[in-house]
């Protein structure tokens, strides 16, 4: 736990030593001398979030309500989602005597910021009268007043963002206190936050060696190991806290998440629905109860499900992204209305925002309102990609290494086929939202092939040889190069490795499904541990599958989809390196066009099955009676007939969609 998982270079030393002074001058009482130091550097400052915080504090003090109010609002229109803002505006709010305003300004502090325990301590005074949010206050108060204040400043730190202050101050403490729960727990939050899950996993394991009955690490570990994909070791984990606790409706919730992770839907529903009877209010419970019956194809009580949501917290986005994503809920004049009213206020979340542009962008769309759709959909992926930061040369260098890498490989150190190998994956690689959950629903409909998920197994794999240390070296060369080193027999163990593990989501069909699209990445990997796999490019028209994805809000991942330039570079670089795999291993890998699959189903489906090896069956064709979970955005639409007229939703659009066109143009893509 040495090395930072964050790190950055603070450039304004004058500003911090000038707000270190006002601070000091608070904490001695000196609040006119605060106020005065504060007003004059905001001449030079006037936007400065902090310094403009410091002034709100000094004027409350000083008793100057009306100017603090004035200080705290304009503050807020700076930093809309800064707690300790609303904290402030709260206080001189309770001091004016408006005590309605206030509580709500402190659920608003502890909303944005819940490590706030002036706030909730001003919740458990000002809320007597409603039970829940008392109890809720009352609780968490008993968690804060604990910590120790390095711990206590750490969690503020992560609930503002600033992590790389957050993780210093708690490696610092652990130093002295190495075996100290509560710091791991927030050390491996901080993890979690950052994308780390592989340290995240490995500090809360020991954090739980330390202290076995330590409840909060063990459901931060099930949520880490989720994260992962680890579903089976997530699933033991939660199901052990139900046993411990079978009272608790919190574990059940748990344990509904991860029995849906293993396509154990049922069970999931029951135990959403049992934790439903005490966790009334949480929107979270009935957005994943939702997401459960939406994968069974049980869409009224999806839509209930998701409309709950939205009643019990209304500017939740998530709950309006999820009707939206059902693709075929349409969304009523009034609804359209609250959500463009909630969308602009100030005091939401990005998260919520963005999910709230991408539902009006689609409940435009489907009022043939192609402007105000685009212009929806356009703010919702400009403000996503200010959230993840995606770089377009980090593809282009893995594409140019996979190149590199195999082009130097001989065919003969790859594995072979071993006896035992009894079970053949089908992998299907592309791009999101290219028809691959058509291809799927069409395949699982066999009697021989098992439909499975987006599985993660080859990618988890990929980041762990990219960590192995090569023999001829002495040093990690990094992956794809470490392939390039490792004997017929390793490769053969990687590919026991991967059909072990892909056993808890499969029974004992001759042949399963992995539908994760981002393997195109690593068909070379595949194809060199599995060489019995087979390879299916799915393909679409690139201006609507690009537009597909640039419409889409992904649950996670596919960072690339949130720019037209960024799409466009990205199917650019996955065409280039699918047409290298074609040349690198030759009649192993088929591609299926979505639109001609549409256009000549029998036909395609005798091409895919007969790729396979495999007979034709009359339930391939039809497919959309199969009632097995679906889990993507097209879960609702590949449970009909095929749908002719989605081909090309993208022309629609066509004359906002220039720089998505020039850059396939020049690339003679499309």
């Amino acid at each position: 736990m040495s090395q930072l998982f964050y790190s950055s270079e603070i450039s304004d030393v004058t500003l911090i030593e000038i707000e270190k002074s006002i601070k000091s001058m608070i904490d001695s009482g000196n609040f006119k001398g605060a106020e005065c130091l504060a007003a004059d550097r905001l001449k030079s400052f006037p936007d400065s979030i902090s310094l403009n915080y410091l002034r709100t504090v000094s004027l409350r003090y000083l008793n100057k309500l009306d100017e603090a109010k004035k200080s705290a609002e304009f503050l807020l229109t700076l930093a809309p989602c800064y707690g300790r803002a609303y904290q402030e505006l709260a206080h001189t709010l309770s001091a004016l005597n408006h005590l309605k305003l206030a509580l709500n300004n402190y659920l608003l502090a502890v909303k944005f910021n819940s490590t706030l325990l002036a706030s909730w301590r001003a919740i458990e005074k000002l809320s007597k009268s409603e039970r829940t949010i008392y109890e809720q206050a009352k609780s968490v108060i008993s968690y804060l007043q604990v910590l120790p204040r390095e711990l206590l400043s750490v969690a503020s730190m992560i609930n503002e963002g600033n992590l790389e202050k957050a993780e210093r101050l708690c490696r610092f403490y652990l130093q002295k206190n190495p075996q100290d729960g509560e710091a791991m727990r927030l050390l491996a939050n901080i993890g979690k936050q950052l994308g780390v899950l592989h340290e995240a996993e490995f500090i809360l394991e020991s954090c739980l060696e330390f202290e076995p009955g330590n409840r909060l690490a063990q459901v931060d570990y099930v949520n880490v190991l989720h994260k992962r994909q680890k579903y089976s070791q997530a699933y033991h984990e939660a199901k052990q806290l139900v046993s411990a606790e079978p009272n608790n409706a919190a574990y059940e919730f748990l344990l509904g998440d991860q029995l849906c992770a293993l396509n154990r839907v049922d069970e999931g529903i029951e135990c959403y629905q049992k934790a439903s009877k005490v966790l009334k209010n949480n929107e979270v419970l009935w957005l994943m109860l939702g997401h459960a019956y939406k994968m069974k194809g049980c869409f009224d009580n999806a839509v209930r499900s998701y409309h709950i949501a939205c009643e019990i917290r209304a500017d939740f986005g998530d709950a309006y992204w999820s009707l939206a994503n059902l693709k075929t809920y349409r969304f009523t004049d009034n609804e359209i209305e609250t959500m463009k009213t909630i969308a602009e206020k100030k005091s939401i979340l990005d998260a919520d925002r963005y999910h709230l542009y991408f539902a009006l962008g689609k409940a435009f769309e489907d009022n043939a309102d192609y402007k105000n759709s685009f212009a929806f959909y356009e703010k919702g992926n400009q403000l996503k990609q200010n959230s993840i930061g995606y770089q377009i040369e980090n593809t282009r260098k893995k594409v140019e290494r996979q190149i590199s890498v195999f082009s130097a490989i001989k065919e003969s150190t790859l594995c072979e086929r071993g006896e035992a190998d009894l079970v053949t994956p089908i992998f299907i690689v592309g791009l999101p939202r290219a028809g691959s959950t058509l291809i799927e629903q069409i395949l699982s409909s066999h009697s021989k092939i098992e439909g499975t998920m987006e599985l993660s197994n080859i990618i988890a794999m990929a980041c762990q040889l990219s960590r192995k240390v090569s023999l001829a070296k002495g040093r990690v060369v990094g992956y794809p190069q470490i392939l390039s080193e490792l004997s017929i027999h390793e490769l053969s163990e990687l590919g026991k490795t991967y059909l072990n593990d892909t056993k808890i989501h499969r029974s004992d069909l001759p042949y399963f499904i992995d539908k994760m699209p981002n393997n195109f990445l690593h068909v070379g990997l595949i194809l060199s541990i599995l060489p019995h796999a087979k390879i299916i490019d799915a393909r679409r028209s690139p201006m609507a599958c690009c537009f597909s994805c640039f419409k889409q809000l992904f649950a996670d991942g596919q960072e690339f989809s949130y720019s037209q330039e960024s799409i466009a570079d990205y199917y650019v670089q996955y065409t280039r390196l699918m047409d290298y795999w074609n040349q690198r291993f030759p009649e192993r890998i088929l591609r299926v066009n979505y639109e001609e699959t549409v256009d000549d189903l029998e036909s395609q489906i005798n091409r895919l099955l007969g790729f396979i090896g495999l007979s034709f069956e009359d339930s391939c064709l039809n497919f959309f009676q199969t009632r097995r979970c679906v889990r993507t955005a097209s879960a609702q639409q590949v449970r009909m007939p095929i749908y002719k007229n989605a081909k090309a939703q993208w022309e629609n659009y066509e004359s906002y969609l220039s720089p998505l066109k020039k850059i396939l143009s020049e690339h003679e893509i499309i």
